[in-house]
């Protein structure tokens, strides 16, 4: 199937990956390799060098295939890196910086592709792409919701401790923490593959693997600079190999230093400070 790289009109999504080229490299400094060839074949591909961008293709993928570069990107950045199949493949997301006329400024836009590991060299593989997040959100939680409401709490896979918390009231500018402890009820090893966060959120949490029994915690860090009153958002954490998402909620409301000192918004904003 054709593929063409295009991050214009629809913003279509397309996910780049790589991981470690040369086994036995660790993970990290493969990680750095991979970046280091995503980022060659995109400036390939924007120079309009589509003989130097199809170098950085599977030999089998190339024939069918046409990069196309596009004037709307500014920058990109390399988020994540994804070892899979045994690490001879690999998933990287990165997200495309580009401009969006009727908005006038700058958006990231998520990318996923798909690399592969050849003759001790990575790469790109469009013929084989990623699952999307939407596929995944539709596998892994909207088709599994109503089983999972049917089911007594006891019997979920996993069981946190709340699935919805409230920060209260913090300063305009701070960072909140929020920490969401659970439970693996399974009688397997669970691996929480990666958490959907709203932008101005960071992952934060440390442990990755929970083994049979025992407990887990998701760590999330919320930037409030450029938030004012009301917050509210959903976090998707998805664990594998259970195919599994559970949906979590943070709220609660944001106000400037001036405007705690004027008033009480825990008391509707009628009560007067000092």
């Amino acid at each position: 199937m054709t593929r063409g790289f295009r991050i214009a009109g629809l913003l279509t999504a397309t996910l780049l990956a790589c991981v470690a080229p040369v086994l036995p490299e660790v993970p990290g400094k493969a990680a750095e390799t991979i970046k280091e060839r995503v980022t060659q074949y995109f400036a390939a591909v924007q120079s309009d060098d589509i003989a130097k961008a199809k170098e950085f293709v599977l030999q089998k993928a190339r024939a069918s295939f046409f990069p196309q570069s596009d004037s709307k990107l500014i920058n990109l950045r390399v988020a994540e890196v994804h070892l899979e199949s045994g690490g001879v493949s690999a998933v990287v997301k990165l997200f495309c910086q580009v401009m969006i006329p009727m908005a006038m400024q700058p958006v990231d836009v998520p990318q996923v592709q798909r690399w592969k590991l050849e003759s001790g060299i990575w790469y790109f593989d469009p013929s084989d792409p990623p699952p999307s997040d939407a596929s995944i959100m539709k596998k892994y939680y909207y088709e599994k919701l109503k089983s999972r409401k049917a089911k007594d709490p006891s019997q979920w896979n996993v069981r946190f401790d709340k699935e919805v918390q409230n920060f209260g009231i913090a300063v305009k500018g701070s960072t909140v923490t929020l920490r969401f402890p659970f439970v693996n009820q399974t009688a397997r090893e669970l691996r929480l593959e990666k958490v959907i966060l709203h932008q101005l959120m960071r992952d934060l949490t440390s442990s990755r693997v929970i083994s049979a029994g025992k407990r887990g915690e998701v760590v999330i860090a919320l930037d409030t600079a450029p938030l004012y009153r009301d917050f509210d958002q959903d976090i998707f954490v998805q664990f594998e190999p259970i195919q599994e998402m559970v949906k979590l909620k943070i709220h609660g409301r944001v106000f400037t230093a001036k405007d705690l000192e004027m008033f009480n918004p825990a008391g509707n904003g009628t009560g007067k400070g000092k």
